[in-house]
């Protein structure tokens, strides 16, 4: 449910620590007095997206009046009782509410089966898994999950990747969460799909300017201005953050700016919006459990992203019953990254060697033993130009008693993608606590090992059909089918061992149904199937006999098979109101299994070094459940997600930093073993509380369960602990325009991590006091926000 629009919430996180601490756990490990109170406290401040009750409260959206858009162009939608899968929505009140700077957090706080990993250790840079699926910002994850916004694909066409800082929370209208194997979202919708519509002037008809402040040097300003004049209307808004990061060397400045202008009339509307995005990022990623929380193990890890973003979309009504919708777009992307590490550079003979191959300048010189650099810093750049569009024809016909919605559509995209990689020569200085940043005197390690330049050009067509027959005024049949062609052409600009041509087809089937028992009770059942591509960043990184740092450079392009994703499910969903108590619910169960699934192999010295590999079947096995409602003045919502994502087939893993690990650095899976950075229990709770004088409180909690380490694919290992995080906010409306809000996160301070691998724990001999190989990304501990919002 939503809060009231005059309130301003506050929210409350708990994450648990690092093993080494003791803290509440759960799922599998003994509950603590802490946990017991939190479960018995906490009902929900923020609510369950899916089911959408009022902001304010008089008015509603009952299951059957919210549309759903069941195609990436954002045509023709259908009720939510008429989807055979389990829609989670979240609208603009919302965002405002929670006063969200990411999109990721967001959806973490609302939707079912979804967590975060933090893999980079910045807020905008986190993995999110829904389902056992990823979409993450970080090359070498395989992604699971297809973005649209306002139509338009935005995974990233050099690594199917989504760079979240550049999504403007501020400027979404609507989101739309749709999970399972929905074939019409194209490539990578193993998992599911999340669109999101954009405001315009039409939406919003406002003058905002919100500005806040709180811990660890946080401030951000949003300002937004939107009108509407008879059949025109704009949209404007921008928001400037800067955070100095609570570890060490952390900061971040984000930059984010979008602008809208539509045009409407009787049987026509068009629109064009811009999106300018200019992010630097600093995340400090995994350090050696043995390490101080806040430490840097490897510094720099900056990234540096750029975005221009340009899209225009129409539609024409040709009869009442008939409609066309097209977009167009065009999208540029810059991201460059440096990142230090040991070099683990030693003398051999009178010159320097790396694992007994010679170091050489950029002019092929030898390094000279007198000159041993202990230090690197390798910079890689990825531009890139994306150009496509998508047609499409919808028609919504009755014949006879029987009502039709139908959609019939293309598409086209096409993308250069541009990757360097160098490598700088520098000199480790030391920080306290633990860790290491690099210097570097600007002087450039030679040969292909330290140097990649590699042009990567992909295109992507599809074709695409649905089809939602009403049977009956109760029963609804849903069908669809996409067919995807997939191309990608590798140049080597360095030598020739990156050069290829790939190729991929498939055309995905799904079928659905469902049926309205009453006015409150809604079921549905579906199969579909979808697929992914390898893309140029895995097909530049497939060789096990050669490891790339990932992401910094790749060294062959051995060829690897498409994913293809087959999904059955079933649910049931319902509402019922009895005098002031009024409840939305709804209950899932699923079964997704991959084939060919890709997965990135920790191999090499350096953090991140590996290569991809297909890993035969893996399983999505799982449930979610919802409840939230209102009651007088209180608000509450509660859900949960099981999901056992687990290989099905036999697998051999190389991670020679794994305890277990054979003597050749290799682990074996079996069927049944668990993927890792997949929860199996995730739980979102809270209660909000309306007061007198127009004042909001809420607490709320978000509850993960244990999950392996990335490199403990064959789960030989403890995995690492479930968490919690609670969060407390506080609102006023003050005045009618002016209004006052607190956020209070981990308000425990507990210590926590959500994410971990296996690595070298000395960094290449940088800290031979370091024996355990775990690493873990820490998390934030107890901060607030303060701010003031305006309205006009």
């Amino acid at each position: 449910m939503r809060r009231p629009t005059s309130a301003l919430v506050a929210s409350c996180a708990i994450k648990a620590p690092k093993e080494r601490a003791t803290v509440f756990r759960i799922w599998g490990d003994r509950w603590t007095l802490h946990g017991l109170l939190l479960l018995t406290v906490v009902g929900a401040s923020r609510p369950a997206a899916a089911l959408d009750p009022p902001v304010p409260a008089p008015q509603s959206d009952s299951l059957e009046t919210i549309i759903v858009s069941v195609t990436p162009v954002m045509g023709t939608g259908i009720p939510l009782n008429q989807v055979p899968s389990n829609v989670q929505t979240l609208r603009a009140p919302q965002f405002d509410n929670d006063h969200t700077q990411t999109l990721t957090d967001e959806l973490d706080w609302n939707l079912a089966s979804v967590t975060l990993a933090d893999t980079e250790g910045n807020p905008f840079q986190e993995d999110l898994v829904s389902r056992g699926f990823t979409a993450s910002p970080v090359l070498g994850t395989p992604q699971g999950l297809a973005l649209y916004q306002n139509g338009v694909r935005i995974n990233e066409a050099f690594g199917d990747i989504v760079l979240w800082d550049f999504i403007p929370v501020f400027a979404i209208e609507e989101v739309q969460e749709l999970p399972g194997s929905n074939p019409v979202f194209g490539l990578n919708a193993l998992g599911g799909a999340i669109t999101l519509k954009m405001k315009d002037g039409f939406d919003f008809q406002n003058t905002t300017a919100e500005l806040a402040g709180g811990s660890f040097g946080h401030y951000r300003t949003t300002l937004q201005e939107g009108a509407a004049s008879g059949d025109s209307a704009f949209y404007l808004g921008a928001n400037v953050s800067h955070d100095d990061g609570w570890r060490q060397l952390s900061s971040s400045d984000v930059v984010q700016t979008f602008a809208d202008a539509a045009l409407r009339g009787d049987d026509y509307s068009l629109g064009a919006s811009l999106t300018v995005d200019w992010n630097h990022l600093n995340g400090n990623g995994a350090d050696p459990a043995q390490d101080a929380p806040t430490a840097a193990f490897a510094v720099p890890d900056l990234e540096i992203d750029h975005l221009v973003f340009l899209q225009t979309r129409g539609t024409k009504y040709l009869t009442d019953a008939l409609s066309l919708q097209g977009t167009a777009y065009a999208r540029y992307v810059d991201v460059e990254i440096k990142n230090g590490a040991a070099s683990s550079f030693t003398p051999c003979g009178d010159i320097v060697c790396n694992d007994g191959v010679p170091v050489t300048y950029l002019n092929g010189n030898p390094i000279p033993d007198t000159a041993i650099y202990d230090g690197i810093v390798p910079v890689s750049t990825t531009r890139t130009l994306g150009v496509g569009g998508s047609l499409q024809l919808s028609i919504d016909q009755t014949f006879g008693n029987l009502s039709n919605v139908a959609n019939l559509g293309l598409s086209y995209d096409g993308a250069l993608s541009h990757f360097s990689n160098i490598t700088l020569l520098g000199t480790l200085l030391y920080l306290s606590p633990p860790g290491t940043t690099t210097y570097s005197d600007g002087q450039q390690v030679g040969g292909s090992a330290y140097n990649v330049r590699l042009d990567a050009l992909s295109r992507y067509d599809g074709v695409f059909f649905t089809d939602t027959l009403s049977l009956t005024p109760a029963l609804s049949v849903t069908t669809a089918a996409r067919f995807n062609r997939a191309q990608v052409h590798l140049t080597d600009l360095f030598g020739d061992s990156l050069n290829g041509d790939h190729t991929y087809a498939r055309l995905n089937p799904s079928v659905g149904a469902t049926h309205q028992v009453s006015s409150a009770l809604n079921i549905y059942t579906s199969y579909s199937e979808s697929n992914r591509v390898p893309t140029a960043a895995e097909l530049s990184c497939a060789n096990p006999n050669q490891p790339c740092t990932f992401p910094l450079g790749f060294v062959s392009d051995p060829n690897l098979q498409q994913v293809v994703a087959r999904t059955l499910e079933l649910g049931v969903r319902g509402h019922s109101s009895s005098g002031e108590l009024k409840l939305d619910w709804f209950a899932d169960v699923y079964d997704t299994r991959n084939s060919n699934d890709i997965i990135f192999v920790s191999a090499g010295r350096l953090i991140g070094s590996g290569y991809f590999q297909n890993s035969g079947d893996t399983q999505r096995l799982g449930g979610e459940a919802a409840l939230q409602g209102t009651w007088n003045r209180l608000d509450f919502h509660a859900n949960y997600g099981f999901v056992r994502a687990t290989f099905q087939s036999y697998l051999t893993v190389y991670s020679a930093n794994n305890p277990g690990a054979n003597f050749n650095g290799d682990i074996f899976v079996q069927p049944g073993d668990r993927l890792p950075e997949v929860p199996m229990h995730t739980g979102k709770l809270g209660v909000g509380v309306n007061l007198p004088a127009s004042v909001h409180l809420g607490l709320d909690a978000v509850l993960v369960s244990n999950q392996y380490l990335r490199g403990d694919e064959a789960n030989l290992q403890q995995p690492l602990p479930g968490y919690s995080v609670l969060n407390a906010r506080a609102s006023w409306q003050a005045f009618r325009h002016l209004s006052f809000f607190f956020e209070g996160e981990n308000i425990l301070d507990h210590r926590y991590a959500s994410f971990g691998l296996y690595s070298d724990p000395t960094g290449n001999g940088a800290f031979p006091q370091f024996t355990n190989p775990r690493f873990y990304t820490p998390g934030e501990p107890f901060s607030f926000w303060l701010g003031a919002q305006v309205r006009l």
